[in-house]
């Protein structure tokens, strides 16, 4: 067996998984527990609004702190959705650095059979301390003891298609939150563009029936016209906000994507090339033995083999079909002391003339 790597090469998933460095349980591969990202945002959305009230009012500032409750709710979403993408960022990294391990024994003769399957489930845990934490060496993993278990290696190409169809549907899984929270923020725009044309209507209406002077009416409408910057303002913060995300999410798909891309072809190179595709006791790789080809007696043969008369049983009976005189027709039967007899027939002739052929004779 190899000797084990060297310890700055194993990956200890406990000490540099992100989530265990706060003290959160971590999420497997790439996904991100929802609870530690949320705090966060929650603590940066209020430095935030503390930040832009301590600036003091300004437009850019009045469209965060004067517009009603949904723009802290964007903000915090926003927030909320970055980090998740951050942290999984964060994850993939640490995912890729599997990639650079050696699992397979360096022998470059080596043969990956059903006997050397422990040999390299046991280098597995040398270099790291929990495969089932990584994409690439717990599919490695699965693979191998299905293998050992089923006592075929040559079935490991079909069992890692399989995890690795699982694999991405964990991934596609993993984004599901900040879909939903994509999908909210647009949301909350239209909320506050609806509450804000309410508020500025209703403002409307109750001016014209307070007052009747046009000098009057033209200061009140300037309170008015603050529920429709309320309205247009809050749509305009929702979507750029959704675009950023959107924008961050499709990128960090696209990156896991292609660690997928990467995970199958190192399986492909470094386990699939290695497989022993003849196996001892396997019945399927056998070859099937052919048929012994019929063996057509000579006419020397037939004359020297001795001959014994054919039982009643056994005598042919004439073929009323024959549509021409003179005719011949012949009867062979097959003994299990491999004695062939072959009995000719003529049209006229009822009892024909029986000859015997000694199989065992013949030459092969």
């Amino acid at each position: 067996m190899e000797s084990s790597p060297v310890s700055n090469d194993r990956l200890v998933w406990l000490r540099r998984d992100i989530e265990r460095r706060f003290g959160f349980p971590g999420a497997r591969y790439t996904r991100v527990g929802s609870l530690l990202p949320a705090l966060i945002a929650a603590a940066l959305t209020l430095t935030t609004f503390g930040a832009l009230i301590a600036v003091g009012s300004n437009p850019f500032v009045d469209m965060f702190i004067r517009r009603a409750w949904t723009p802290p709710v964007i903000v915090f979403f926003s927030y909320w959705s970055l980090l998740i993408l951050f942290f999984k960022r964060a994850k993939l990294r640490l995912q890729r650095r599997a990639l650079q391990l050696r699992i397979m024994p360096e022998q470059m003769d080596f043969v990956l059979s059903v006997d050397r399957v422990t040999e390299v489930l046991h280098r597995l845990y040398e270099v790291c301390d929990d495969p089932r934490r990584f994409v690439l060496l717990h599919r490695i993993e699965v693979g191998l003891s299905n293998a050992r278990n089923l006592s075929r290696v040559v079935d490991l190409g079909e069992i890692l298609r399989t995890q690795s169809e699982h694999d991405e549907s964990v991934m596609e899984t993993s984004f599901n939150l900040i879909r939903g929270l994509v999908w909210a923020i647009p949301i909350l725009g239209f909320i506050g563009t609806v509450s804000g044309l309410s508020v500025a209507i209703g403002g409307f209406g109750k001016v014209l029936s307070q007052t009747e002077d046009p000098s009057k009416l033209i200061g009140a409408l300037q309170g008015v016209t603050g529920g429709l910057a309320t309205a247009f303002e809050t749509t305009l913060l929702a979507l750029i906000a959704a675009l950023l995300v959107q924008m961050a999410m499709t990128f960090q798909k696209k990156q896991e994507e292609e660690f997928l891309d990467e995970c199958t072809e190192f399986c492909q190179r470094e386990v699939l090339s290695r497989i022993a595709h003849s196996e001892p006791g396997n019945d399927a790789l056998q070859p099937v033995p052919k048929p012994r080809p019929a063996i057509k007696p000579t006419a020397k043969q037939q004359e020297s083999s001795p001959k014994r008369p054919i039982k009643s049983k056994d005598k042919p009976t004439p073929n009323p079909s024959a549509d021409k005189p003179g005719k011949t027709q012949a009867t062979v039967a097959v003994d299990n002391d491999q004695i062939v007899e072959a009995e000719i027939i003529d049209d006229d002739d009822v009892t024909g003339e029986v000859i015997t052929i000694d199989v065992s004779s013949l030459p092969e």
